[in-house]
């Protein structure tokens, strides 16, 4: 007697052509939530073989195009990976792949798509066809170069039940609002009804709360760890759908954003920059360091935030040079002054001269602009007779602040990628700060 399968309504109700690209956006999302999740790079590689684009990645996994774009060109860089250490994780991701096709493809076309060198592959088939879940057929013959795959029926099944695993417990995601001209609403429909799933949008008319509702609005999921990435995510994919309505590129207009319940994390546009710029230059880095941006409970101002990124920055520069004594905390521009006049006399080897840099930069600008006087300015005299000169107060914009922790997490990615710091320590330092 066949076994009855039990899916959840979501899953029940999701058509089989579409059953890869659904399980690939649930590897995605699920990167904020268990730790078992697969590494945003291996997430990544699935999603590309399910025909996944760049704005939609972004959406369902809550990193930024930057991050996303960085981790495509290292994939296609680094050449077809020759081994995967979670082998379960390797056989979803040909699993996803195969059934993304749609029927018979060859083994070095499967390869191809997933980055991975075609022996794994090969290996994972067969694993796939012992379960009756693939048929590989050799008919063509020569070698296992020759030869070429095709779902089974019970592979949609499988997947299902891998879209619930991965659904059911994946963290509660953002819903942002946008309103549509009434004259776009066909185009902008149709064009998300290719870009997204079914159950992550939905078009409201207004009359749906005529009280706050002047026209159709779009809703979407986001899956970002607060609501400023939500927004900024929301701006990528609108431009993507009105480039695929055939619409003149237009920004968005946010009517709402609404926050999960409880929301995953602190909000923080400084450690959002920070985690960005760490994600963007390393991307193997990321998955710890935004597991740890995601235990910030909030509560700190952005200015002693900023202040910790920068101090990170100095502390990791330091590391790439041997040096085990700590840079002393930056918390005003007097103190980024200090630590700038010993940066500005370095000289360093191509590997590490990005991290100096990036410090430098970051120093300048705290400098300039972190108060509460401009650095080098506090121990400065007038000559004797001179007019005693009074300093001018500085309080820096959040622009500042956040740019500040992008260039330090820039260095902090820099040295993560060549192996002279730990990011995920770094943040960690950044959001609960040894006393």
């Amino acid at each position: 007697m066949e076994e009855l399968q039990f899916h959840s309504g979501v899953a029940n109700g999701l058509a089989d052509e579409d059953l890869a690209a659904e399980v690939a956006r649930q590897m995605l999302a699920s990167l904020k939530g268990e730790r078992s999740a697969a590494p945003l790079s291996e997430a990544v590689r699935a999603a590309r073989a399910a025909g996944l684009g760049v704005s939609e990645m972004e959406r369902m996994s809550g990193y930024t195009r930057q991050t996303i774009s960085a981790v495509l060109r290292e994939l296609d860089e680094e050449g077809p990976a020759k081994s995967t250490a979670d082998v379960t994780l390797l056989t979803r991701q040909v699993l996803v792949a195969l059934c993304a096709a749609g029927g018979e493809v060859p083994l070095a076309e499967l390869a191809s798509r997933l980055r991975l060198d075609p022996a794994r592959v090969h290996g994972a088939l067969l694993a796939l066809s012992a379960q009756g879940l693939a048929t590989l057929d050799r008919s063509r013959g020569g070698g296992r170069e020759q030869s070429s795959a095709a779902p089974r029926p019970l592979a949609s099944e499988v997947l299902r039940a891998l879209f619930d695993d991965l659904f059911l417990r994946r963290a509660d995601s953002f819903s942002v609002c946008m309103r549509i001209e009434p004259d776009e609403r066909g185009k902008i429909e149709g064009a998300a009804r290719r870009l997204m799933s079914i159950h992550e949008h939905t078009l409201m008319d207004a009359r749906v709360a005529p009280s706050v509702m002047s026209g159709p609005e779009l809703a979407l999921a986001i899956h970002a760890p607060t609501s400023r990435m939500a927004v900024q995510i929301a701006g990528d994919v609108w431009s993507d759908l009105r480039k695929r309505a055939r619409l003149p590129d237009a920004p968005p207009q946010i009517a709402d954003v609404v926050g999960p319940s409880p929301l995953p994390c602190g909000e923080s546009a400084v450690l959002d920059a920070f985690m960005s710029a760490i994600a963007a230059t390393a991307s193997d880095a990321a998955d710890g360091a935004m597991r740890t941006r995601m235990r910030y409970p909030g509560g700190v101002d952005e200015r002693s935030l900023a202040c910790g990124t920068l101090t990170s920055a100095a502390r990791v520069l330091r590391r790439t040079l041997n040096q085990p004594k700590d840079p002393r905390p930056i918390s005003d521009a007097e103190a980024a002054w200090s630590e700038l006049e010993i940066v500005r006399g370095l000289s360093l080897d191509k590997p590490r001269e990005p991290i100096r840099r990036a410090v430098k930069e970051a120093l300048e600008l705290a400098a300039d602009r972190l108060g509460p006087f401009r650095g080098g300015e506090v121990g400065s005299f007038a000559a004797p007779g001179g007019t005693r000169r009074v300093l001018e107060r500085i309080r820096p914009a959040l622009d500042d602040l956040v740019r500040m922790a992008e260039l330090a997490g820039r260095a902090v990615g820099t040295a993560a990628r060549i192996g002279t710091a730990d990011a995920a320590a770094e943040m960690l330092e950044v959001i609960a700060p040894r006393r």
